[in-house]
């Protein structure tokens, strides 16, 4: 039996966090299939969540990088340790007294790359430990700004204290700091109170299965609908197709093959870069590169993929 490999476009529920969500969408693949994820999304936060199920988790780090969209509620007038509605209050509720326009200012401000201070409860990495680990034992983990890309960002709603945007960011940006530093800019303080993910590179929300969908799937053995092909999921990814068996087994067992073996099937590689190698059936075989050896360019495998 062939083993599961691909992606889910899971619609990650509040309330879990992004590993356990993962997981259980991998388990829908049966007992002890690996799960991995890209972009994690904090447990109050909803939406597109891409699950890597068994082989396709080593492609993991070709989704960390593609840009990110979220629909996010803002509650203007009111500060919190975590920069969410999760967190405690780090002072009285003050008024908001801005109007739309100025409001509207101060969000495109954020345009572009910023100098931003990650939130103290997040997943970066300080001294080798995490942020929130950090913060939850009372110590500070003296984040340094760092940069932020906001390509897009939109004010939806402006309903004081609350205002709701859609932004579109580069990897690494947090809405919840967008919501703090917004806040502040407009001198009333500011945290996020609710966020759903709507699109993370070729994954978009309105394509997204539900968890209690893909468990309905599973029951009726059709989890293998909501599995998404790595050729396909990676629409942006380098990568070049066999047909030939002996030239796949070449590939599975680590060897180079001339480049003339492959039909492209995507952007063309490019020497330096990782390059997604497929079967006819579009399975992730292995991510190499290309080399130059005595014969010319070369893909050789670096990452083999079961």
């Amino acid at each position: 039996m062939t083993p599961p490999q691909g992606f889910v476009n899971l619609d990650k529920p509040a309330g879990i966090t992004s590993r356990r969500a993962g997981e259980a969408a991998a388990r829908c693949y049966g007992r002890g299939v690996a799960a991995g994820h890209a972009g994690t999304l904090d447990p109050a936060a909803t939406g597109v969540l891409p699950v890597a199920v068994g082989g396709a988790t080593r492609l993991v780090d070709l989704i960390a990088s593609v840009d990110k969209e979220y629909r996010g509620v803002i509650r203007l007038g009111l500060d919190t340790d975590t920069d969410d509605a999760e967190g405690r209050p780090l002072g009285p509720e003050v008024p908001v007294g801005v109007g739309r326009e100025e409001a509207g200012r101060a969000l495109q401000d954020f345009l572009g790359e910023v100098m931003q201070r990650p939130p103290r409860f997040s997943a970066v990495k300080r001294g080798g430990r995490a942020a929130h680990k950090l913060a939850r034992a009372g110590k500070d983990p003296g984040l340094e700004p760092r940069p932020a890309v906001y390509r897009e960002l939109e004010m939806i709603r402006f309903d004081p204290p609350e205002l709701e945007v859609r932004a579109l960011v580069g990897k690494g940006t947090y809405i919840r700091a967008l919501a703090r530093d917004l806040g502040a800019r407009l001198g009333c303080g500011g945290h996020l109170l609710s966020l759903r993910r709507t699109r993370v590179g070729s994954f978009a929300v309105g394509d997204a299965v539900s968890l209690e969908r893909l468990k309905e799937l599973a029951a009726g053995g059709r989890a293998g609908e909501a599995l998404i092909a790595a050729g396909v999921a990676l629409p942006e990814a380098s990568r070049l197709t066999l047909d030939d068996p002996g030239s796949v087994r070449t590939i599975r067992r680590g060897g180079r093959l001339p480049l003339g073996a492959f039909a492209a099937s995507g952007p063309e590689p490019e020497p330096g870069r990782p390059v997604l190698v497929l079967d006819a059936a579009g399975r992730a075989l292995a991510l190499g590169e290309i080399v130059t050896g005595e014969a010319g360019q070369l893909l050789q495998p670096r990452k083999r993929i079961r």
